[in-house]
């Protein structure tokens, strides 16, 4: 089963779920982007973000790869960033030994220093049926 919560930018009067944070090990690897706010991924395809764990931060910081495709093109594309936790409401502590953020900061590397995001974690589980 899987709970969501509102984003914590959205103005409501009705309270979200509490949720715990994932394990750090649960977000860690390859996602795939199939539905964004961001307008950049609006012109792009095959959107990958790889989030790879950065030692002895704390709280645990982010290192991540971006892949992607422009629709009209066959070429890979690549975007490096780091994203460091941010607080929000309706989190509870986490009972995993290597707690995630349910949400992150994110700003570009090199020229994309200037470059930088929010996202979040606005549910997560397991999918009935299929042990993933």
């Amino acid at each position: 089963m899987v709970t969501l919560r509102a984003p914590s930018t959205l103005p409501s009067t009705e309270a979200s779920p509490t949720i715990p944070p994932p394990a750090l090990s649960w977000l860690s690897g390859p996602w795939n982007v199939t539905h964004s706010t961001l307008p950049m991924w609006k012109k792009n395809r095959n959107v990958v973000i790889t989030y790879t764990p950065i030692p002895s931060t704390t709280p645990p910081q982010i290192d991540d790869l971006v892949t992607y495709q422009p629709l009209n093109s066959t070429s890979v594309k690549t975007v490096k960033g780091v994203d460091k936790p941010f607080s929000v409401p309706n989190t509870s502590t986490s009972v995993e030994s290597d707690p995630a953020s349910m949400a992150y900061n994110w700003r570009g590397k090199g020229w994309l220093m200037i470059a930088s995001s929010k996202w979040e974690i606005l549910g997560y589980g397991e999918e009935e049926g299929t042990g993933k």
